[in-house]
């Protein structure tokens, strides 16, 4: 008897041990997996439950997105997201919804710290968790100016399109509109016959039976590809003097062109000729914006050539927004195996191909035929032309703090490949002196600031209105005692004084005769006026 429940006991032993190392296994190396389960409804409570972060402008006081205390008796909910200026921050913060179980934007990408997982997941936590959840998340400090955002929300008005406004020096995103928005206040309602009707309006078409492809939800900056137009030729003018073209080399310009192997016929804007004796200087072609120059040059440098310059900028590999290696380094400790957020943001790739014809080739050096791009990418192009080739990080977050707003981490993003050459100040000189010279820029001449502009007006085969683009740079002059003072902490402190900006703007619902003069720069004017 006595040999039985020896072996009893043993096996009981072997049993207990099994138990606790299957269970240890479970909650170190699958936690994320059960936690995630869409079937688990502890990790639905536990986020009802939770203070989630704020959101501040970059002046660290500015409130963009917080959360508030419900009436308890509703679903047991008892934080409610809520967005204190409406639409204005909808394409950056994006939405928080509880009933709809989806959010967007920066809601997304760092809903881990916002929601104060990362800390949850500290093995050093999970005991304490336990005994005492998490109940407040921590704060994300951005880099948006709430002025600068206020001021080009108010420019751009009815029109629909996007505007991207951004530190040309160390990637801060000072100002991110995309036109329709949005009320993330009526999708974060607790509300579920409100959350749910709001969100089936702004992801399907008037039909209510297909997917909007336009839906208010898309950031047209980051995620909307559209043809260039003419600022594509900014890039066709680098490719050209990284090729031993200079500024006041000769190209061919002929009043119209018929394009390779076909019977199609390139005409210049307004049907005019370029120049009377149809050969033009290449910083006279960009000036002027001459079509049959930019797409002779194009094919004479060559698909390769002009596609390597492209994807120097950025072309053909999405942008990483607040891609920090060194936060990821410091705290991928800390968080869940599986994190479903990961702090940064992938945006849509600009497209560059591989044009196998000429006549393609002859059309995308236009910024027309198989080119598209997203306004970040050529805010990004101008940016790089305005630092002399630094490749710079995108971010919209400069710090996180906790509920007490003691700062947790301070963001530094390197910059990345830095290919900085004579070549980049030549074509910002180039730029710049369009902006002197051009009277169709005259409203660019602003006092107490340095301009350099390229506009664009691009068909999109889908309306015969076209779009309506400028991109460039902007420097306010550091001796300047009238510049503003930005709401911004950090690099944004202080004044604009002596800043790099770079911008780009894309209307798409003017009129059939618009044109990035005469619709996009008076927008932009209004925004660059408002910092001197």
């Amino acid at each position: 008897m006595n040999k039985n429940i020896q072996n009893l006991s043993i096996v009981l032993v072997i049993m207990f041990f099994a138990l606790i190392i299957s269970t240890s296994i479970i909650q170190v190396f699958y936690y994320s997996d059960y936690w995630n389960n869409t079937w688990n409804p502890r990790s639905v409570y536990d986020t009802i439950n939770v203070d989630r972060g704020k959101i501040f402008a970059s002046d660290g006081t500015t409130i963009i997105a917080q959360s508030t205390e419900t009436d308890t008796k509703v679903k047991n909910i008892k934080f409610q997201r809520s967005y204190p200026f409406g639409s204005l921050y909808s394409s950056v913060t994006g939405f928080y919804s509880i009933v709809n179980k989806s959010e967007s934007g920066l809601e997304s990408s760092f809903n881990d710290v916002l929601s104060g997982k990362y800390e949850n997941a500290k093995p050093s936590s999970i005991i304490k968790n336990l005994i005492e959840p998490q109940k407040t998340g921590y704060n994300l400090i951005t880099t948006l100016d709430h002025n600068l955002q206020t001021t080009a929300d108010t420019a751009i008005g009815n029109y629909q399109g996007s505007i991207v406004i951004l530190d040309a020096d160390d990637g801060s995103i000072l100002s991110m509109v995309s036109k329709p928005d949005y009320d993330p206040n009526l999708l974060a309602s607790i509300n579920g016959t409100t959350a749910g009707a709001e969100y089936s309006k702004l992801v399907m078409d008037e039909s209510g039976k297909n997917p909007d492809p336009n839906s208010r939800l898309l950031n047209k900056a980051t995620s909307k590809l559209y043809p260039p137009g003419s600022t594509f030729k900014t890039i066709i003018s680098l490719t050209a003097l990284k090729n031993d073209y200079k500024p006041d080399s000769i190209l061919e310009a002929p009043d119209q062109l018929t394009l390779s192997n076909s019977s199609s016929v390139l005409h210049n804007f307004n049907n005019k000729a370029c120049s009377a004796s149809k050969t033009i200087t290449l910083q006279e072609a960009l000036n002027v914006s001459c079509n049959t120059a930019f797409s002779i040059l194009g094919t004479k440098l060559g698909s390769e050539k002009v596609k390597e310059v492209a994807e120097d900028f950025g072309y053909n590999k999405p942008i990483v927004i607040d891609d920090n290696k060194n936060f990821l380094e410091k705290f991928a400790k800390n968080l869940l195996p599986s994190s479903s957020s990961g702090f940064s943001t992938n945006t849509v790739a600009s497209v560059f191909p591989d044009i196998a014809s000429d006549d393609r080739l002859e059309l995308a050096s236009i910024g027309q035929g198989d080119v598209r791009v997203t306004p970040l990418q050529n805010a990004l192009t101008a940016a790089m032309i305005a630092n002399g080739g630094k490749n710079i990080k995108p971010h919209f977050v400069s710090s996180i703090t906790d509920s007490q707003m003691k700062t947790q981490t301070e963001f530094n993003y390197d910059t990345g490949l830095d290919l900085g050459s004579s070549k980049y100040s030549q074509l910002k000189e180039i730029m710049t002196e369009i902006v002197q010279k051009t009277p169709a820029y005259s409203s660019f001449k602003i006092n107490g600031m340095t301009i350099g502009a390229k506009t664009g007006t691009a068909q999109t085969g889908n309306s015969d209105i076209p779009l309506a683009w400028v991109i460039g740079f902007a420097n306010v002059d550091s001796n300047n005692s009238g510049s503003k003072a930005s709401s911004g902490a950090g690099s944004g402190s202080g004044s604009y004084s002596g800043r790099n900006l770079a911008f780009a703007l894309v209307v798409e619902n003017g009129t059939e005769t618009s044109t990035g003069a005469n619709v996009a720069i008076p927008i932009m004017q209004k925004i660059l006026g408002s910092l001197v």
